[in-house]
């Protein structure tokens, strides 16, 4: 996963500053990534998807799943068979989820 980020921030011209910045992502943590100390959570990979216009699928294979330091989140994801998916069911999935988490925030702020 962290070699594709790496790849698409080198081959766009960036340091890991300035992407960090224009990401809105902390620096600390992408050092930790590089140095096997954390993954990306999924929000971070969302947000990094996001500004390279990819899928977050793009960002790992079959035998990879987003981390995420929740724990209920964490077990919602060993229990979301990823493994039997297409690059293309995971982004309807993920797409799916962040329409029902917009909504959950929305009815919140109501």
């Amino acid at each position: 996963m962290l070699d594709k980020i790496l790849e698409l921030v080198h081959e766009k011209g960036l340091s890991i500053r300035q992407f960090s910045i224009e990401c809105g992502l902390n620096h600390n943590s992408i050092s930790a990534w590089k140095k096997g100390k954390a993954n990306p959570s999924l929000d971070a990979l969302k947000r990094i998807a996001d500004y390279f216009n990819k899928p977050i699928s793009y960002f790992y294979g079959a035998e990879e799943q987003p981390q995420e330091s929740n724990p209920l989140i964490a077990d919602f994801m060993k229990q979301v068979r990823l493994k039997e998916m297409t690059p293309e069911e995971i982004q309807e999935l993920a797409n799916h989820a962040q329409l029902i988490a917009d909504g959950i925030i929305s009815k919140r702020k109501k």
